[in-house]
């Protein structure tokens, strides 16, 4: 196992027995890859496997073929340096007022996303009272869920769904009181 971050690491493997030549491939290669030559292939019996930076966590397999068609084979575990985080965790807002009678919800709430992979997609379950909010492309990475304005006639609870490159995903709930 490797854990990915944001260098490129390597791995080393030895490959015997059988009838040399030897070449070995990567089923990741945009994951696990030769450094010398770019690809997803090496020959030889010792190689060294680049893991990209910042690769998405996962199980990559490396397979070692022989002269005569003998096959073999090792994996390869990338794990994430960071998950997917978000902060705050739950939020309430106004949909039309800083003031929603007895409480004091504000407009909007600015979230911080944190690990994972960017970039980063964020999705509303209900876009009437809250659109699908625009991560910043560049770290510290953030969104605002502002309130539509009159886009709903009651309370409700809006699920954003933060997806990063890598397909992992995080939900937070805004509850959005209706005034």
């Amino acid at each position: 196992s490797v854990v990915s971050n944001a260098s490129t690491q390597t791995a080393s493997f030895t490959i015997s027995g059988g009838t040399l030549p030897y070449t070995t491939t990567s089923t990741d290669p945009s994951r696990v890859y030769n450094a010398a030559t770019g690809t997803g292939v090496w020959t030889g019996s010792s190689i060294t496997a680049t893991i990209a930076a910042n690769a998405c966590p996962g199980t990559v397999t490396m397979n070692a073929n022989d002269s005569k068609g003998n096959t073999d084979s090792a994996t390869l575990t990338v794990l994430s340096a960071r998950a997917l985080s978000l902060t705050p965790t739950s939020a309430n807002i106004c949909e039309t007022s800083a003031n929603c009678g007895s409480t004091s919800y504000p407009t909007s709430v600015v979230f911080t996303i944190t690990g994972g992979k960017s970039p980063y997609t964020v999705t509303s379950s209900n876009t009437a009272a809250i659109s699908d909010p625009v991560v910043t492309a560049v770290a510290p990475f953030t969104f605002t869920a502002d309130a539509n304005n009159g886009g709903i006639t009651s309370d409700t609870t809006v699920t954003l769904t933060i997806t990063d490159s890598c397909g992992s995903t995080k939900t937070v709930a805004v509850f959005v009181k209706n005034e």
